[in-house]
């Protein structure tokens, strides 16, 4: 479930969910907006695969792990400038 495969959208999958949250990222945020932000577009039909929040929080966990994120002293989720 973490990468594309035969069976597997992007869009289903944990690589392709992290890319869309960072798209939600460019300016920061927080876990609460940024689930917000992913349930409203869900519901409104924007993305079409539903993700629990643990998902949603590995997915998190995912994008700390590869550097792609981190959090300021507010605690708010920004992109990691490398």
């Amino acid at each position: 479930m973490i990468l594309p495969k035969k069976h597997i959208s992007v869009e289903e999958s944990m690589f392709g969910f992290g890319a869309y949250l960072l798209q939600h990222i460019a300016e920061k945020t927080t876990v609460d907006k940024l689930w917000d932000i992913y349930l409203k577009e869900y519901q409104d039909s924007m993305y079409g695969t539903k993700f629990s929040f643990d998902q949603f929080i590995v997915t998190i966990d995912y994008l700390f792990a590869i550097g792609a994120i981190e959090t300021n002293e507010k605690g708010e989720l920004i992109y990691a400038i490398n």
